[in-house]
């Protein structure tokens, strides 16, 4: 073979310090923005993005020299940056828990765990969940 291909599709979970109920509104549209526009500068094609008050899910596909740990280190510190510098004192109690959840997802799963991420507040509101793919308890990890 001459050439490698590599497509790598990554479905990333991470919450909210405490799971305190904060991503909503225009935080919640702002966090977004900010995780898709640096994205977009990392070369990072995002699928799909959602979540509800306390959590994201975010399906991306990663160039497949890019460090997963690292990656998602810089769209939380954009996505809190954004957050910030937009709503300031307003909202400091917002921060991320340090950990987080990645899957992998080969792509003839790629729509289906993208309609899951995108359909996230109605699904946590009737309870059609992945339990796997959903964060579990409240961590009291440093972000």
């Amino acid at each position: 073979m001459t050439h490698t291909k590599q497509k790598l599709h990554y479905h990333f979970v991470w919450t909210t310090w405490n799971r305190t109920p904060l991503l909503d509104g225009d935080v919640e549209k702002r966090a977004q923005a900010a995780i898709k526009r640096r994205c977009s500068e990392m070369n990072v094609n995002v699928s799909a993005i959602g979540g509800t008050s306390d959590h994201v899910h975010l399906l991306a596909s990663l160039p497949a020299s890019m460090c997963v740990e690292e990656f998602l280190q810089v769209i939380k510190d954009a996505a809190s940056t954004a957050v910030y510098r937009t709503f300031g004192s307003s909202i400091t109690a917002f921060r991320w828990q340090a950990g987080y959840g990645v899957y992998t997802v080969s792509p003839c799963h790629q729509s289906i765990v993208r309609d899951y991420v995108n359909a996230q507040k109605e699904r946590h509101a009737t309870g059609d969940l992945w339990k796997g793919c959903e964060p579990q308890g409240k961590l009291s990890a440093m972000a």
